[in-house]
């Protein structure tokens, strides 16, 4: 659709959907990247318990597709530029410690 960026568009009511009172907007907005993730790491599942995977780039996607990974089962490593690993211990869960032993940022 034309003018994404734009402040305000017309978009057909058939296109949008509500969000709870209880989805805060930002995790609203995470809703259609992890979908894709979804979508692309599960249909059919690439991972599984004890295998090791690697996520190359910790950006947005690169976060949810780690998250996604680990909870198949598998072991995630996270790789990238410095400047973007340095912000993953805000976006980790507190149950993801950084440094814990199935997780581990180069």
């Amino acid at each position: 659709m034309l003018g994404g960026f734009a402040p305000r568009m017309g978009i057909p009511v058939a296109n949008l959907h509500p969000v709870p009172d209880w989805l805060g907007a930002h995790a609203a907005a995470l809703a259609e990247p992890l979908a894709c993730v979804c979508h692309c790491l599960l249909d059919p599942a690439v991972a599984a318990p004890g295998e090791r995977a690697l996520v190359v780039g910790p950006g947005p996607m690169g976060i949810l597709a780690a998250q996604v990974t680990r909870a198949l089962g598998a072991t995630v490593t996270v790789i990238g530029q410095r400047r973007r690993c340095d912000a993953l211990p805000r976006v980790r869960p507190a149950r993801w410690p950084l440094g814990g032993p199935a997780d581990r940022v180069s």
